[in-house]
């Protein structure tokens, strides 16, 4: 059973393709798969870091400063009370303990925001290093063993 979230199951399909391609095209030649799944975990390094990494933060950025100005205009308004405290004595109080608020939540969302398209939940860009651990592996075999 392949487990993924997101769009982690294109790691299958770049290598399946990539290895798959290769092989057809050279009758076999596991020199040609070795590159082929070389190529593939190329594409899978920079597919995951972009679906993983890049793109989450411009969303991750715009969240965290919404949050702010809405935490920002809470305490102006003198309408901010931190969860489980008592009310702020002071507007110094309040702006300190809003920034705390914010720290910890920007930490928390942190998680629902990036790495998350996962294969065996492992993010796609890790593949790349295993995809590429057994192209070498592939390469190292069609170069030493029999033909």
């Amino acid at each position: 059973m392949i487990i993924w979230r997101g769009w982690g199951i294109l790691v299958v399909l770049f290598c399946g393709l990539g290895g798959g391609l290769a092989g057809g095209l050279s009758h076999g030649n596991p020199i040609a798969i070795g590159f082929g799944l070389a190529a593939a975990a190329v594409g899978v390094w920079y597919m995951g870091r972009w679906l993983n990494q890049i793109r989450p933060k411009a969303a991750y950025d715009v969240a965290l400063g919404y949050r702010a100005q809405e935490l920002r205009r809470i305490v102006e308004v003198g309408a901010y009370q931190f969860p489980g405290l008592p009310a702020p004595q002071s507007v110094e109080e309040a702006h300190a303990l809003a920034e705390e608020q914010w720290k910890y939540e920007a930490e928390k969302a942190r998680g629902r925001y990036f790495n998350t398209h996962t294969l065996f939940f492992i993010p796609m860009q890790y593949w790349a290093v295993l995809a590429g651990l057994a192209a070498l592996g592939v390469i190292v075999s069609g170069l030493i063993g029999p033909s």
